[in-house]
């Protein structure tokens, strides 16, 4: 990791002021800040979060080893050298923000930053609205699922949200680049964690609230609880919200009032709900081609077209419309702008025919809601039989199986189950909750190795007849109990059709 340009040196006292007392002699001129002991440079100041005393202590020594010359943690820890400097600071994980944010000069300050929550549809809203802004003319910095920086030359990143000093970070990098503006996917992990403390947002958008992250959160209220908070930070300026969900609706009826807000519907808006500003699509018309509707702003209304298929994308694509309106772009260029959002990787994307015509498609959807969207979408613009290849991650929310069992069985003609990241569970576990939910079990097919079930459904489906292989989408990586492998859905079936054509 390379060391960070800043505009003026940063001292010690500069980053912790109103944190903790400096002297003189501590007083170090600081080149870098981690949370990571394994990235420390010369120069850097550590920043320890565990939370383990004695981790804590294995991190500093690491730390130093490596050429800190400061380290900030919440123990009273001493240094075995006298050239490096160790301060406690209280509440220290709740601080890091604001830490981040004085070093790295207040990067966000000098960057439009939308960021988008929600289950389902954060990363095609904050990817297409990067893209859109690039169209547009201006340059756009993207932080998210699908990796860092601006669209088609992203690199990857470990977390849908980094922490929170590797977010200032890319935001320092985007700014130091000349971008104007960023979007980034706001996790629930990470709001709950606080990765987004410290950035100035433009606008914070809600998609939908679905089953989803149970493990963590524990429950559906504490789920929502952690996607509201984007709303109640102090420093964001619109709000962006789909009321045609439910969870929405509570969203925009808490934040109304100290918030401009924007009102997004693809079925009549609720009157109680009506927002000043609102962004409406009506007529919807889904083939294989994309979707056509009419898109009103306000009192103004224009017929568009999208590549993308499906009403949950023109749900997605209000959102991204009400972003770029509260960017104060025009409406009729956004309207001109829509037509060339393309394919999002691994988002309902389509990868061809097979030997004997079956279209098949690769989608991210690992939830019941995103699953059941993907389904629909696909029976409303082929009416034929749609076979689905899917499985439910291990170590993970057990009670979402059967639930995508029951979805998968009522919205397609065949159910092939197979692996999707089991981690250290075991297989037939995980495919005998996701059977618990179907009405009749013996009808799927259950194949352990994912290439296996893939090529299974690819070979027994026939002319006009569609696959849609779901749960991984763009991801490259497959875990068992043997660890992280590399397996790209995307790349076995474009693998798979060449071989099949050259026959």
């Amino acid at each position: 990791m390379s060391m960070v340009n800043v505009d003026e040196p940063q001292n010690l006292s500069s980053i912790l002021m109103g944190l903790c007392d400096i002297n003189s002699d501590d007083d170090l001129r600081i080149l870098d800040i981690t949370s990571d002991s394994r990235t420390v440079k010369p120069g850097s100041c550590f920043i320890s979060v565990a939370d383990d005393k004695t981790l804590c202590e294995e991190h500093i020594q690491d730390s130093i080893a490596r050429g800190a010359t400061a380290i900030l943690c919440s123990y009273s820890v001493q240094a075995d050298r006298d050239d490096v400097c160790i301060k406690e600071v209280d509440s220290l994980q709740k601080h890091l923000g604001t830490i981040a944010n004085r070093f790295f000069n207040k990067p966000s300050h000098s960057l439009k930053v939308c960021a988008t929550t929600g289950t389902n549809g954060k990363t095609t809203v904050a990817y297409l609205t990067s893209m859109a802004i690039e169209i547009l003319g201006s340059n756009c910095g993207y932080v998210g699922t699908l990796g860092a920086g601006s669209i088609g030359r992203l690199v990857e990143t470990e977390n849908t949200s980094p922490d929170v000093i590797s977010i200032h970070r890319r935001f320092s990098i985007f700014r130091d680049k000349g971008f104007q503006f960023a979007n980034i996917e706001a996790s629930s992990h990470g709001l709950h964690q606080g990765r987004l403390d410290g950035v100035k947002l433009e606008t914070a958008a809600f998609t939908n609230l679905s089953r989803d992250h149970l493990d963590y959160h524990g429950t559906m209220a504490a789920y929502l609880e952690s996607k509201s908070l984007l709303f109640a930070k102090s420093d964001v300026e619109q709000g962006i919200i789909n009321i045609d969900d439910e969870a929405g609706r509570l969203i925009f009826q808490s934040v109304s009032s100290h918030l401009k807000m924007w009102a997004c519907s693809s079925s009549a808006l609720d009157g109680c709900l009506k927002a000043e500003r609102q962004v409406q699509a009506s007529h919807i018309l889904s083939t294989t081609r994309g979707s056509s509707f009419t898109l009103s702003y306000n009192e103004i209304t224009e017929r568009v077209f999208s590549p993308l298929i499906g009403k949950f994308n023109v749900d997605n694509l209000l959102i991204v419309v009400a972003t770029l309106l509260a960017l104060d772009y025009p409406f009729e260029d956004i309207c001109r702008c829509i037509s060339k959002l393309d394919q999002i990787p691994g988002r309902m994307e389509y990868c061809g025919e097979s030997d004997v015509g079956a279209k098949i498609y690769v989608d991210y959807a690992h939830t019941p809601d995103s699953l059941r969207a993907a389904l629909q979408a696909i029976a409303a613009s082929e009416p034929a039989k749609v076979s689905v290849v899917f499985g439910c991650g291990g170590q993970r929310d057990q009670g979402k199986r059967a639930l995508m069992g029951c979805i998968a069985e009522q919205l397609s003609g065949q159910v092939f189950i197979t692996t999707d990241n089991p981690r250290d569970e075991a297989q037939d576990a995980i495919a005998a909750d996701i059977l618990q939910g179907m009405n009749e079990p013996d009808k799927a097919v259950v194949i352990e190795d994912r290439k296996e079930a893939i090529c299974a459904a690819i070979f027994a489906a026939h002319v006009g007849e569609v696959v849609l292989i779901a749960g991984k989408g763009h991801e490259t990586v497959q875990t068992d109990s043997r660890g992280a492998r590399y397996h790209s859905d995307l790349s076995f079936v474009a693998e798979v059709l060449h071989k099949a054509s050259s026959i």
